[in-house]
């Protein structure tokens, strides 16, 4: 560190930082569709909160778990809906990744082919990644037509055993959990904001690797 060059450093650790108050707001907004208003402030102490302990607990949901412990504090009798925005939110997350994964992949694959032929663990990282585009794809496609899905006689019998199995309270929950993801469906513009977010997010952090990387002459 010592013989790095302190401005590209710099500006990684105003990047790195910036990343936190575009997560906030990003949440904020998959808040507000589900009725939990907490303010940016709160907002961004508990993104803040939730990072640390992704840090420092092994385990990248650990600080998931602690947000949404000290999300229902402040949740206003909607805690269910506010767990579900950090669902949505990490879900929103990886898929940002992806988009950056697949457009990154396939500039490599039309540009640069010869590199991914002759390193076999980029062309698998590249086969992930586009498979994850693949299931991301198909889980908002599961997302969009759900009321079919359970209008389906197997999927409508699985879920008249389920109310009649399960403790009313888990019941209660997981249809608190449905109306949630049908407020969702309902608002495409607001997740497709939240997944531009995301990518502005992951976009930032590659800027900020490269910063370290020119400071330490890489």
């Amino acid at each position: 560190l010592r013989s790095a060059s302190p401005w590209p450093l710099l500006i990684a650790f105003a990047l790195l930082g910036a990343t936190h108050f575009l997560g906030a707001y990003r949440w904020i907004t998959l808040l507000r569709v589900q009725g939990v208003y907490l303010g940016y402030p709160l907002s961004l102490k508990l993104t803040i909160v939730g990072h640390f302990f992704c840090s420092v607990i092994p385990g990248a949901a650990s600080g998931d778990l602690l947000k949404m412990g000290y999300v229902l504090k402040y949740s206003q009798g909607r805690g269910t809906e506010a767990v579900l925005s950090i669902i949505i939110d990490r879900i929103l997350g990886l898929a940002g990744l992806i988009v950056i994964g697949a457009a990154a992949g396939a500039y490599m694959l039309i540009w640069r082919h010869d590199l991914v032929l002759a390193q076999p663990l980029l062309a698998t990282t590249i086969a992930i990644i586009f498979a994850g585009a693949v299931g991301l794809a198909v889980l908002y496609a599961v997302l969009l037509l759900r009321a079919r899905l359970m209008r389906w006689r197997p999927c409508a019998a699985l879920a008249t055993w389920g109310s009649r199995r399960l403790p009313a309270a888990l019941v209660g929950i997981f249809n608190k959990l449905a109306a949630g993801l049908d407020l969702y469906r309902a608002q495409p513009i607001v997740l497709l904001n939240a997944l531009g977010l995301s990518v502005v997010v992951h976009f930032i952090l590659g800027v900020a690797l490269f910063c370290i990387g020119r400071a330490c002459l890489e």
